[in-house]
């Protein structure tokens, strides 16, 4: 049963300090990320508009072209490899999802809680006159035309704790500014629980880049990452993506909800690369400059280190990366460390995500900081 974190700390025993980490290890991270216009996309506009003259068509960008980008700007490479191509195709699904927003939470709308608006000091005064004045007979109350928003759901790339979800959002909004929604949450996903704390957590979706398409509407590339170690999202699913209020910046563009059910059938993935007993330089634990890792776990879509649970705590790497044979790099991003089972008992695990689904065997080492791992000869 799912409890507030609050009301589950009354009922129980655990330590403070137990208490505060495990709050603090599943706090939701709200960055929103937006980058230029990827050079594809431009390219694929102009091309448009050559071939179609005066008429506007819109480019849709898919996951797999955000990958491609991706790849082209780590690796220098004009074109992904086919042996890249093939594990990105395999991880990736299209999906059929569509929503025209199911409320608008809390009765509020866009139009009233918009910066450009200011707020009517009588509205919140409950014993003030009722001014309003109603429509004369015969005469048609004015009503809304303020456009609908539909957030589809585009593709999804799954790993075994990572899905990439890529939505598009309807209407024209400006460049050069972030967007994202509020909030985000992935229902179905196998979550967390700490039996003995009486709590079960999960981790939120959050956004990583935005774009605007010709058209001026908007993609917005969404991640989830499973806190459960156990978990293996390649199995495939039904889930329901929600996603709350859109935002521009800290600035709320529409209050509702947009919920978006879909499916995934079991993906293939590159066979994990896995090193035992590796010992990596740490900071941030007491009396303790190195930790033993007695696995590290490279897949086609991130990594996961598993060390005694008396080393937990140690401060997350800022600079990780897969190398490649070539000599480039696919960096690892949101980082997050948990325990595997019962906190603070149990082993303690880190895990990291590439930016795009990679060929394993492809790479041939681990970079954390300066620290390089070199992969066995096969």
């Amino acid at each position: 049963m799912r409890t507030p974190y609050q009301e589950a700390f009354d009922h129980v025993t655990a330590s403070e300090r137990l208490k505060d980490e495990v709050l603090d290890m599943t706090k939701r991270e709200k960055q929103d990320l937006c980058r230029r216009i990827p050079k594809f996309i431009l390219i694929a506009a102009v091309i448009v508009l050559l071939l179609a003259g005066t008429a506007l068509a819109v480019n849709m960008p898919h996951l797999q072209d955000w990958f491609r980008q991706y790849w082209v700007e780590a690796t220098g490479e004009d074109v992904m490899n086919a042996q890249q191509e093939e594990v990105m195709n395999s991880v990736t699904q299209s999906v059929d999802a569509t929503s025209n927003m199911e409320k608008e939470l809390e009765g509020i709308s866009s139009e009233a809680t918009s910066p450009n608006n200011i707020p009517d000091q009588a509205a919140a005064n409950k014993d003030a006159p009722d001014t309003t004045q109603s429509p004369s007979a015969g005469q048609t109350p004015a009503t809304s035309h303020e456009p609908t928003i539909t957030v589809s759901l585009d593709s999804v790339a799954a790993g075994e704790d990572t899905l990439w979800m890529l939505v598009h959002v309807t209407g024209n909004y400006e460049t050069g500014k972030r967007y994202s929604f509020g909030r985000g949450e992935l229902l179905g996903a196998p979550e967390k629980e700490f039996s003995e704390l009486g709590i079960t957590v999960s981790r939120g979706v959050v956004a990583e880049q935005c774009e605007i398409l010709t058209d001026g509407s908007l993609q917005i590339l969404l991640r989830y990452q499973c806190l459960n170690s156990s978990a293996d999202l390649t199995q495939g699913g039904t889930y329901q993506l929600q996603l709350e209020d859109l935002m521009m910046e800290r600035d709320l563009v529409k209050a509702g909800q947009w919920n978006l059910s879909f499916s995934l059938d079991e993906t293939t993935t590159s066979v994990p690369v896995v090193l035992e007993h590796i010992t990596l330089p740490v900071e941030g634990l007491d009396n303790q400059d190195t930790v033993e890792f007695e696995e590290i776990r490279i897949t086609s879509t991130g990594v996961k280190l598993v060390c005694q649970p008396q080393f937990s705590g140690y401060r997350l790497w800022a600079d990780v990366a897969l190398i490649l044979a070539d000599g480039s790099e696919i960096s690892g991003s949101r980082g997050h460390s948990n325990w595997t089972g019962d906190a603070d008992k149990s082993n303690w695990f880190t895990a990291y995500n590439w930016n795009l689904p990679v060929a394993v065997e492809q790479a041939i080492a681990l970079r954390f900081g300066e620290t390089v791992i070199t992969f066995p000869q096969k």
